[in-house]
C-alpha cells in the first residue's frame, strides 16, 4: 500500500476592517421618546469578518481573525473571542472600536443602531494591511468582510480588495481572496 500525502489543513484569515462589539437588548416593547427597562442584555463579538471566522471555526477550520482594536470595546471584543477556536490578531488603534446596539421586541421586531466606527490614521491602515499580507502568506484563503472604517482627515481608505491579491503582499503565490462586502450607506466623498 502506497502512503498518500495528507494535504495541509486549510487556514482561513478573515480581515474585519470595522469590527464591533454587538449589544443586544430585549425590551417588552419600544416606544419612541420613552424610558425603557431592558429584560435582558447580551454582548457578542461582531463584524462581518468576525462572524465568518466564528462560523468557519465552528465548522472545524483553522481560522485567524484580523481586526483593528481600540480602547475598552476592542479589548472586550478580543476577550469574547478568546474562548472560541478563533485566533485573534488585533492591530492597536487610537480610537475606540464601535459598539452596535440591537433592540429586540417580543414579537420579533428588531431595531439596529450601528455606529460608524473609528477613524484610522494612515499608520493604522498601513499596519492593518501589513498584518493582512503577513498572515495571508500562510493562509489558504484571505477573506475581507464588512464595512470599511472611516478614513481620517489625513488618509483615504485604500483599495482593500486589490491589496492582498496584488504586489503589495509581495508574492505571486498569494492565497485566494474573497470579499464579503456590505454596500456603503455613506455619502460619496469628493
Amino acid at each position: 500500500m502506497t502512503p498518500r500525502s495528507v494535504p495541509a489543513p486549510r487556514m482561513f484569515v478573515t480581515v474585519t476592517p470595522n469590527p464591533s462589539l454587538d449589544r443586544t437588548v430585549a425590551l417588552p416593547h419600544l416606544v419612541r421618546g420613552e424610558v425603557h427597562r431592558a429584560q435582558s442584555v447580551r454582548i457578542d463579538p461582531g463584524g462581518k469578518g468576525v462572524n465568518v471566522a466564528r462560523a468557519l471555526a465552528s465548522a472545524g477550520h483553522r481560522t485567524v481573525a484580523l481586526m483593528p482594536s481600540g480602547a475598552t470595546p476592542g479589548e472586550r471584543l478580543a476577550a469574547l473571542l478568546e474562548p472560541t477556536d478563533v485566533t485573534t490578531v488585533a492591530v492597536p488603534i487610537t480610537e475606540a472600536t464601535r459598539v452596535n446596539i440591537t433592540l429586540v421586541e417580543p414579537d420579533g421586531v428588531t431595531t439596529k443602531i450601528n455606529e460608524p466606527g473609528p477613524r484610522l490614521s494612515a499608520d493604522e491602515v498601513e499596519a492593518l494591511m501589513d498584518r493582512a499580507c503577513a498572515l495571508g502568506a500562510g493562509a489558504t484563503w484571505l477573506v475581507g468582510c464588512g464595512s470599511l472604517p472611516r478614513a481620517s482627515a489625513t488618509t483615504s481608505t485604500p483599495s482593500w480588495s486589490g491589496a492582498a491579491a496584488g504586489p503589495a503582499c509581495g508574492s505571486p503565490s498569494t492565497p485566494r481572496t474573497r470579499r464579503c462586502t456590505t454596500p456603503s450607506r455613506r455619502p460619496p466623498t469628493s
